[in-house]
């Protein structure tokens, strides 16, 4: 087996403000937003999306996996500033088939394709 599943819950709140950590506040701004973007999605009849997220047995994640119609189909991560993409997000990546992975960052100014598949953009672009 190559790897398993666990159900466990992340909890967001729609006035992300209320997060005083500016990293965990970030993510939680992705979270709403990805949210509404995929129950449109869902409701315009494009697929049936759901969001989750990936943490490895050494307790390493990645913020958001999407499925569309029960298949993964995206991964993202969210960073205040552009970095260098983690090796676990490529290992999880190659072992869902090869996905994309996109790294969204506060940080204005970026969007850049970092290999096949692995990509780096402002959330200001990501969410247009």
């Amino acid at each position: 087996m190559l790897f398993s599943l666990t159900k466990e819950t992340k909890a967001y709140f729609y006035d992300w403000s209320r997060v005083n950590d500016p990293a965990g506040r970030f993510e939680n701004y992705v979270a709403v937003e990805l949210k509404a973007i995929l129950e449109l999605w869902t409701d315009a009849g494009i697929g049936n999306f759901q969001m989750h997220f990936i943490r490895n047995r050494d307790g390493k994640e990645t913020d958001f996996l999407i499925l569309r119609d029960s298949e993964p189909w995206l991964m993202i991560e969210a960073k205040l500033s552009r970095a260098s993409i983690d090796y676990h997000h490529r290992k999880s990546r190659d072992i869902l088939g090869g996905i994309p992975f996109i790294q969204v960052v506060k940080q204005e100014g970026v969007a850049e394709k970092r290999e096949q598949g692995l990509y780096q953009m402002s959330a200001s672009r990501f969410f247009v």
